[in-house]
């Protein structure tokens, strides 16, 4: 189920860019995938309550979305909680994972908007 995560996140991500490819805004998801296939930050700023929220959200008439929908609903059915609230729980916290400081990040993602011809291209 996590590699179909990850595949729908790409494929939010890569909407975004199609959709401004000018606005370095439209890159941030697609950077923090690299950042995280790259090792340099931790899967939570991908796999979070609030980026699934919107990912359901934006895929919600897919495939994609209603095999992750049913996924979460037996999770919760499972646990007897709302998934919210046995994130914490499910997803490891990567602590000890060397994730580059905010600064850092922010320094990349920022500098993700001038390559956004290039990653259009490529996918």
């Amino acid at each position: 189920m996590a590699q179909k995560y990850f595949d729908l996140y790409l494929k939010q991500a890569r909407w975004q860019i199609a959709q401004d490819p000018r606005n370095p805004q439209s890159m941030g998801m697609f950077m923090k995938y690299m950042m995280i296939n790259g090792l340099m930050a931790s899967p939570r700023e991908i796999v979070n309550p609030s980026m699934i929220a919107t990912l359901l959200e934006a895929a919600s008439s897919s495939d994609e979305g209603r095999q992750l929908t049913q996924f979460l609903d037996t999770l919760s059915r499972e646990y007897g909680q709302p998934f919210e609230q046995i994130f914490d729980e499910i997803v490891p916290t990567f602590e000890d994972f060397p994730a580059l400081v905010e600064e850092e990040k922010a320094d990349l993602l920022s500098r993700g908007g001038n390559h956004s011809e290039t990653a259009i291209q490529q996918y």
